[in-house]
């Protein structure tokens, strides 16, 4: 629970997009360990699930993130601005991917989240889940504060003209396509996904004995 707020409140408090990014890991880790942790199937499901999204997500945020540097030379929000007009391609893809880590419906995090908040309950009770939910709002703010401040506040520097020699627009389009089409994908179809990270999990809760024979002496009862 410390992790979650130390690196979301490290986050809010950085002005280097590259550092931004890595202590909004650091809050994000704090959440899959709750549930790992949590020793049920259910929190354990969405612990993996949200893993796979944070890893889509984190890739396309750091390219979107990359690019931007090469454009600029610098990864200073005070710098820059404005990037939307002139980098749309890049804009969305760090949006989409930053929605996705905010367990926004239609992305893989939304049902990844339902399922850790239900095992986390289950386990901990209701205020480990509403502080995990409190968690990710700070998440959300940190990550769209740094969207305003990149892509649609006023520009304070030059920015290199999208597209050159230097910079072939048609890869980083079809790199950002796939990247959006995995989220997108993943998060309005996720039956295949969870058949498969179920029989895992449910391997993996017959490891923990107490908790195993709990849930089949529920059973037994109903």
């Amino acid at each position: 629970m410390i992790g979650i707020f130390y690196g979301a409140l490290l986050a809010l408090m950085q002005i280097n997009m590259r550092r931004l990014i890595a202590f909004a890991v650091i809050s994000h880790t704090g959440m899959l360990a709750i549930g790992v942790f949590s020793f049920n199937d259910f929190a354990l499901e969405g612990s993996i699930l949200l893993s796979v999204a944070y890893g889509l997500a984190s890739a396309g945020m750091l390219f979107s993130i990359g690019l931007i540097y090469e454009r600029t030379r610098t990864s200073f929000l005070p710098r820059l601005g404005g990037l939307f007009e002139t980098n749309s391609t890049l804009a969305l893809l760090f949006l989409i991917s930053a929605l996705s880590t905010m367990v926004m419906p239609g992305t893989p995090g939304f049902d990844a989240a339902h399922l850790l908040i239900e095992g986390t309950i289950e386990e901990h009770g209701w205020w480990i889940a509403i502080s995990i939910l409190l968690g990710n709002v700070l998440g959300a703010a940190f990550l769209l504060w740094a969207f305003q401040r990149l892509f649609i506040a006023h520009p304070r520097r030059f920015v290199q003209p999208y597209g050159s020699i230097h910079h072939p627009v048609l890869k980083e389009r079809i790199i950002a396509v796939t990247v959006c089409g995995l989220l997108i994908g993943t998060g309005f179809y996720t039956t295949p996904w969870l058949k498969y990270i179920d029989q895992e999990a449910r391997e993996i809760g017959e490891h923990y004995p107490a908790h195993h024979r709990h849930h089949i002496n529920e059973t037994h009862h109903e």
